[in-house]
């Protein structure tokens, strides 16, 4: 009678493989949702970014510098607010202004927030039109 107990070096070996497979796919999972919601973040915080400037743009005076033809330039940290010293720009604002455009006494306002994300550029477009 053979009553041995126990496993096979071959069983404990591919009893390791399977767990060290399941361990890496668990760890490139979480690679995956954690790039989806930074990439999710930074679009709905240049999506944010670009209506609250054109809203400003939109409720300013003709006259104000930010209107002047031509384009224009803004900084945004991570969070939204304007870059400064200690908080570095991730996301740029740029946007230009043109008068009579498509017609007499209309500015067309084209905006344009972009950032970079893991080497890769990323931009979302704004137009819209207003008295001048």
């Amino acid at each position: 009678m053979n009553n041995q107990r126990g496993f096979s070096l071959i069983e404990v070996l591919a009893a390791t493989a399977m767990m060290t497979a399941a361990i890496v796919m668990s760890m490139h999972a979480v690679d995956l949702i954690s790039a989806g919601q930074s990439r999710t973040y930074n679009m709905a915080k240049a999506q944010n970014i670009g209506s609250q400037l054109m809203e400003q743009l939109l409720s300013v005076y003709s006259n104000d510098g930010k209107l002047t033809a031509g384009a224009h330039a803004q900084q945004y940290d991570r969070n939204g607010y304007p870059a400064s010293a200690t908080n570095p720009a991730i996301f740029t604002a740029n946007w230009t202004v043109k008068f009579d455009t498509p017609i007499g006494k209309i500015m067309q306002i084209q905006l344009q927030v972009t950032w970079v994300e893991n080497g890769h550029p990323h931009i979302i477009t704004f137009q819209t039109y207003r008295q001048a």
